[in-house]
């Protein structure tokens, strides 16, 4: 089984050297593609004969595979680099950055032990002990998992399907954001119980959330795993001690004097550094195993049957596939925006199962290295909901019967703009590290200010990771709009906004998307000087206008609140790329889950079956 392993990461390794050579060829630095592909293996480069990740891993699971989404994106807070700085040789504050990961480290353990003592607190009030587990128990629980009979007759003892969630994704009412109607259809079926998950995001303390839930990752802590992630996260980080600054420096340097004509190697260890040193420090490797080892005890004592994500990226999602793959439980991904949200990797495992909105995306997975097998269509859940807020309401008419502008037999005149709603969907890009907030805020409130010369009544629909709320809201008072600002997760809300607005502008969000399925004409402002850093199927579909947030927008909005130039590339579109939306993705993506459960479920007898024979 090693050999195999082994095998496959060589042959994973050949085609990333390939496509990085290609993205180098000819030139004196890599391209940002080409910059991503060379970090992708870093790790796999030889160290006293033997690969680093051969080194570095919990129970076979190479480090790096947890790590490498954080050093690909921006998700580590200033002053650690973003893949942009490092690809642009940005020079860091070597006092701040000393400072920065020493801070961080301690920030990081003391706001996960806060969250299990509030944990504890919840247990106390309750009077429930935390359940721990000897050896032998778990031994038990795992050959129960692999050999019990499915009943269709749902009790307190039938085997769950997990549902990860985060603490900024659930409603008031416990509905997951995006995925709820999964949830829903399982417990109607009552084949499997749902288990909900909940986790906090590292960046926030959500005490009362935390509190107020009995399933948090934190309430299933013990003594146990704490000693063995200890044990394990203090052996590692000594070993990371002992590779010399030489070595690593080494193993980050892109040696590109073949394709180079100036000959000059590109050395990324500088800018990387301190990424490293905080992945591969003690606090961050005893976190991740603590993570780790928990999912597992998870999985066996509640019979987890399968896990059910929508993103396979955050620390917490590698933890759990990781826990999932060592007990063959399958781990669906489903797809909750246009994004799909994946980055490249490498040896993705194959109990990950993705459900799709349609064909575009089955080569964007393949290209990943997702084994086609593992793809499944059943269409975008995200716009179930959306049916029934796709009457046919023209969009230019002063209310809801179907005089047009564009209709030359209608003596109804046209509307003011100033009677015109507008819908501004924001996005995430100071959390993401894409732009400074005063860069970010100084954009939009020019946007803004160009919007008011035209209407006053701009609604703002806020990303659920946006955290700067507040100063939304003074940019509103200030520029004296008749707004709604939305930060609210729920459907029905969301698409009333979209129905009742005259034209919705994006930053290049999903949001757009779901503006094309009501009929809205829709504007995309690029909010970058150069590289657009976020995902470009909206920007480069040709079915939305596109503008740059330092050209002026009132001429155009005024057009297009009158005619929508591209509905009918919007129409092929969303042809494209949904498969069908009819309200029943959560169905086709249940009946999924189901089948894949009982597939392993008769691989698993003719095992057990082998071994009584």
């Amino acid at each position: 089984m090693k050999k195999i392993k082994q095998n496959k990461i060589k042959i994973i390794k050949i085609k990333i050297n390939q496509n990085r050579n290609q993205e180098i060829t000819g030139k004196k630095e890599a391209t940002l593609e080409g910059l991503k592909l060379f970090l992708c293996d870093w790790s796999q480069r030889v160290q006293n004969t033997s690969p680093l990740d051969a080194i570095f891993q919990i129970e076979n699971n190479p480090l790096s595979w947890f790590y490498r989404p954080i050093i690909y994106s921006s998700l580590l807070p200033q002053p650690f680099l973003t893949i942009n700085d490092i690809h642009q040789k940005k020079i860091i504050n070597q006092k701040k950055i000393t400072i920065a990961l020493a801070s961080f480290k301690k920030y990081l353990l003391l706001n996960d032990k806060l969250k299990e003592k509030i944990t504890k607190k919840n247990k106390e009030k309750e009077n429930t002990p935390p359940i721990e587990n000897t050896p032998q128990q778990q031994e038990q629980l795992q050959n129960q998992l692999q050999t019990q009979p499915q009943n269709k007759i749902q009790n307190e003892n039938a085997s769950k399907v997990l549902f990860l969630t985060f603490t900024n994704h659930l409603g008031e009412d416990n509905n997951i954001f995006r995925i709820n109607q999964i949830v829903q259809k399982i417990k109607k079926d009552q084949k499997y119980r749902p288990f909900l998950l909940v986790v906090d995001p590292i960046s926030r303390l959500s005490i009362k959330k935390i509190y107020q839930k009995n399933n948090t990752i934190y309430s299933y802590y013990d003594p146990q795993i704490h000693q063995k992630a200890k044990d394990i996260s203090l052996s590692l980080a000594q070993h990371w001690q002992t590779i010399t600054p030489q070595q690593k420096e080494q193993a980050l340097t892109n040696y590109t004097e073949i394709n180079n004509k100036s000959g000059n190697n590109i050395e990324y260890y500088p800018q990387i550094k301190y990424h490293l040193n905080l992945l591969y420090s003690q606090e961050f490797i005893y976190l991740v195993a603590k993570w780790y080892f928990t999912y597992k005890k998870i999985i066996l004592q509640e019979q987890i049957r399968s896990i059910v994500l929508t993103s396979q990226n955050n620390i917490f999602e590698k933890c759990l596939i990781a826990a999932a793959k060592s007990q063959n439980i399958p781990v669906f991904i489903i797809q909750h925006g246009i994004g799909l949200g994946t980055l490249p990797t490498i040896d993705t495992p194959d109990n990950v199962k993705f459900a799709i909105f349609g064909k575009k995306y089955i080569t964007e997975l393949t290209n990943l290295g997702v084994n086609k097998k593992n793809i499944n269509i059943t269409g975008p859940i995200i716009f179930d909901e959306i049916a029934k807020y796709t009457d046919p309401i023209s969009n230019y008419t002063n209310n809801s019967n179907n005089n047009s502008i564009n209709n030359e037999k209608s003596n109804q005149p046209l509307e003011p703009y100033e009677s015109k709603t507008i819908l501004l969907a924001t996005s995430p890009f100071i959390e993401d590290r894409f732009l400074t907030k005063d860069q970010y805020f100084e954009r939009v409130t020019s946007i803004l200010t160009q919007l008011k010369t035209i209407t006053k009544k701009i609604n703002l629909k806020l990303h659920p990771r946006e955290r700067n709320l507040e100063e939304y809201q003074k940019i509103i008072q200030q520029l004296q709009l008749t707004s709604i600002i939305s930060c609210d997760t729920d459907r029905h809300t969301h698409y009333q906004l979209i129905r009742n607005c005259n034209l919705v502008i994006t930053f290049g969000s999903t949001v757009a998307l779901e503006a094309m399925i009501m009929g809205k004409p829709t504007l995309t402002i690029d909010l970058f000087d150069k590289h657009n850093p976020t995902n470009g199927l909206i920007i480069n579909s040709g079915a939305t206008t596109i503008v740059k947030y330092n050209q002026p927008l009132a001429p155009l909005i005024q057009n297009l609140l009158i005619q929508d130039p591209k509905q009918q590339q919007a129409n092929a579109f969303i042809k494209e790329l949904c498969y069908k939306i009819d309200g029943k993705a959560s169905e086709r993506i249940v009946r999924y889950i189901y089948k894949e459960i009982e597939t392993i479920d008769k691989k698993n007898k003719q095992l057990n079956d082998k071994k009584l024979k």
